[in-house]
């Protein structure tokens, strides 16, 4: 009988030119889904359990590539646009939303009959992509902990970052535009700043296979749901010092929902 020892990874990396498609109703910071997927992924690629399925993501630097003169993202220009051989207009300009982010994700594995090395770990990193982006090699930094490692002094060796936490707000029947706008407002003493983000999906058909799916996974489609994430400094010390447990993100699935929530 194989020992059920944790092991805790960390992996800081740099990842330019990425999607800032948080869901298609929101540009920006890429939402909670976005790294669980990543490190997912990145699990599944090392043949180890994500335990809990929880993931941390830790964010170092965040900036959208904008146009300087127009403030706006990047567009497809007019020679670019596809044409319609029948019609010959063209079609519409579309956004094209990219970002660069330096950040760091922290998850959990059981040590079953497998465990992994730093050495390859960023190996397989290195031969993914983040949110459509490119990874740039000699930012990925790898550190596996045991048991023995008391989380805070994991903590401590992580450089300034900030929190992606669950914002949940009241919204009155007829104003929830305005107030969920005014959540989004800049206001003198308010701590952090709130962003919307994709926080899950409603699925509006009964899953089922489909062609071109990842690790045969069963397909559905599905509506968003749109909430808010409060972007707050990670904290070291203290009683309400961050913590794993308290502080990552878990994927929750039912048979209509499948969501992503924080903490316990």
């Amino acid at each position: 009988m194989f020992s059920k020892e944790k092991k805790i990874v960390v992996i800081r990396l740099k990842a330019q030119a990425i999607s800032a498609y948080n869901c298609y109703l929101v540009y920006g910071m890429p939402s909670p889904f976005t790294f669980w997927g990543f490190a997912h992924t990145l699990t599944l690629k090392l043949d180890i359990k994500l335990k809990d399925e929880a993931i941390l993501p830790l964010i170092h630097f965040y900036e959208n590539r904008m146009n300087q003169t127009t403030k706006c993202f990047n567009q497809l220009k007019s020679s670019q646009r596809v044409t319609s051989s029948s019609t010959e207009q063209s079609a519409t300009i579309n956004d094209i939303p990219r970002a660069d982010i330096d950040f760091s994700i922290m998850f959990e594995y059981e040590v079953d009959s497998k465990t992994v090395s730093e050495d390859r770990v960023k190996k397989a990193v290195l031969k993914l992509r983040f949110g459509g982006g490119t990874i740039l090699q000699n930012s990925v930094k790898v550190n596996i902990y045991d048991s023995s490692n008391p989380e805070k002094e994991i903590f401590f060796k992580i450089s300034r970052a900030y929190l992606l936490n669950e914002k949940r707000i009241i919204l009155r029947e007829g104003n929830e535009i305005e107030d969920y706008l005014n959540e989004l407002a800049i206001q003198k003493g308010k701590k952090g700043w709130n962003i919307p983000s994709l926080m899950g999906y409603s699925l509006i058909e009964e899953p089922q296979e489909r062609t071109n799916i990842r690790f045969g996974y069963k397909h559905a489609f599905a509506e968003p749901f749109i909430g808010l994430v409060s972007v707050t400094g990670l904290k070291k010390y203290g009683e309400n010092r961050t913590t794993f447990k308290k502080d990552s993100w878990k994927l929750q699935i039912n048979n209509k929902t499948v969501t992503i929530k924080q903490g316990k």
